[in-house]
């Protein structure tokens, strides 16, 4: 039995590895050098250098991905934390968050007709503006694969990280509440940690930003269950 094949080696080679795209992250200093984008680079290379089966390493990874359910449980403290917030700008909070919900779900829905994508893969992208843990669970209610549903949410994360500061600057937005509401809606928690980056105030939004996206997204994916 190799050391691969122990479900340690995958906790480790997980950890390790965020570690270290976090350091590479700080010192590039660089929009385009997202950690998890550098996560997944390097735990591929080092999965085909070493020709360790994607297997093994599933048995240390599946268990970080199952602790993201009770983990999703903690997306209520921002909310908790910034209830004032959310009182004061309860009207633009909520427009914005439902509105970037309702368009998320919409353009995948276009997109997928135009480029002809089966049913299958279209439930299975309409969660890609979500958080992880709550992408797997709506991915389940709704009959995607949740493989490809977590797959589009680190895609959908990583770009929406490594654009904003681009796209905040093109159209002259500066209200920290904005920005924060844009990257919680568009790029869950991967547009969270670059909110930080940007200020308290950003990431703080952008935080209870993710929280509402999940209720919101799944609202409207219930309207069309119903309508359907």
């Amino acid at each position: 039995m190799s050391v691969s094949e122990y479900p340690l080696f995958g906790i480790i080679l997980t950890v390790l590895v965020a570690y270290v795209s976090m350091k590479l992250r700080d010192k590039i200093n660089k929009p385009w050098a997202n950690y998890m984008l550098i996560s997944i680079v390097l735990i591929i290379a080092i999965l085909l250098i070493f020709d360790i089966p994607y297997q093994h390493y599933a048995l240390g990874g599946d268990m970080i991905l199952k602790m993201l359910g009770p983990i999703t449980v903690l997306l209520a403290v921002p909310l908790y934390q910034h209830h004032h917030t959310l009182k004061k700008y309860f009207l633009p909070v909520f427009i914005g968050v439902f509105s970037g919900s309702l368009a998320s779900i919409v353009s995948v829905i276009v997109l997928a007709y135009f480029f002809d994508l089966n049913a299958l893969v279209t439930q299975s992208l309409l969660v890609k503006s979500v958080t992880t843990p709550i992408a797997i669970s709506t991915s389940k209610m709704i009959g995607g694969v949740i493989g490809l549903s977590v797959f589009s949410v680190v895609i959908t994360g990583v770009f929406g990280a490594i654009i904003a500061t681009f796209w905040f600057q093109l159209l002259g937005l500066r209200n920290p509440i904005a920005k924060g509401i844009a990257l919680g809606v568009s790029a869950h928690a991967i547009g969270t940690a670059r909110a930080f980056e940007l200020g308290k105030i950003v990431g703080a939004m952008s935080a209870l930003s993710i929280v509402l996206a999940g209720v919101s997204t799944i609202f409207w994916l219930w309207i069309g269950l119903q309508i359907l």
